[in-house]
């Protein structure tokens, strides 16, 4: 029997035999009308392939805000500086209560990929600064949502964007070597940052399932605390222990979650 878009890829992620394999391009998202008027003409022959023979995902990607508060708790003022041809430095200043934290971006202007010289936490001081924002959980926009969900249809689906897991959003404000080094010499603080990003990130879950939003979640962020980075023992109580609660939340709403990570998954899949 001839499966509709939707029911081909519910069939496969929940796996079972589908009518066929679902083809899904990454990257190509016909669905997104702005995305679309944004390309080049020469993606239009790619676009009209997809739209014809492959299966939709259309990505709605929630609010993050700052680190999951509202952005008015934590001002923030940008200065731009020339960095080398082509490129500049973004120097991001947020208020605290603790005084001002500061991270440095150097960004592409001819959309190559950036790099960050200065993450917002090196130290101490400045994690203190980080934790005595305020926290207000972010309102979210659940009508976008169920629009998104129209405009699939039978096509494909809607995957619901949590963005960074609560390991990645630590990751993202260390940085790879202070997040390695504070896991053995200061490991406390390492903590007590991640269990707040944990707060913050089920929170953001239990919103969204009480105004219905869903049942397809995806995260990412697992790969930076992967081996040779951090241990399979590091895995389990950075990621295992913290993401299950709201990974958990999702599945007895009769979700799913699709788990985007890079790197060698031997040591920690059954996690």
């Amino acid at each position: 029997m001839v499966k509709t878009s939707r029911e081909r890829l519910l069939c496969a992620w929940r796996k079972e035999v589908p009518d066929r394999v679902p083809i899904y391009v990454r990257g190509v998202h016909v669905l997104d009308e702005r995305w679309r008027r944004s390309r080049d003409p020469s993606y239009e022959p790619l676009i009209a392939e997809v739209a014809e023979h492959c299966d939709q995902v259309l990505f709605w990607t929630v609010n993050e805000g700052f680190y999951l508060t509202d952005p008015a708790c934590a001002p923030r003022e940008v200065t731009t500086t020339p960095a080398a041809q082509d490129w500049v430095d973004d120097r991001v200043t947020v208020e605290t209560p603790k005084g001002p934290l500061v991270g440095i971006y150097r960004r592409s202007l001819k959309g190559r990929p950036g790099m960050c010289l200065k993450h917002l936490i090196s130290d101490k001081g400045d994690l203190e600064k980080f934790l005595s924002i305020p926290y207000r959980p972010v309102v979210q926009d659940p009508a976008s949502y169920f629009r998104a969900a129209e405009t699939v249809g039978e096509r494909g689906i809607t995957l619901v964007c949590l963005g960074r897991n609560p390991l990645g959003r630590v990751h993202s404000l260390l940085g790879s070597e202070t997040l390695a080094v504070w896991s053995v010499t200061h490991r406390d603080r390492l903590t007590a940052l991640l269990n707040e990003m944990a707060r913050r990130y089920e929170d953001l879950v239990k919103a969204l399932l009480s105004a219905g939003v869903g049942p397809f979640f995806s995260t990412l962020g697992h790969e930076c605390c992967l081996p040779p980075l951090q241990s399979p023992a590091d895995f389990d109580e950075f990621i295992v222990r913290v993401d299950k609660p709201f990974m958990d939340l999702i599945h007895d709403a009769g979700g799913m979650v699709h788990i985007h990570c890079h790197s060698n998954l031997r040591d920690v899949l059954d996690g």
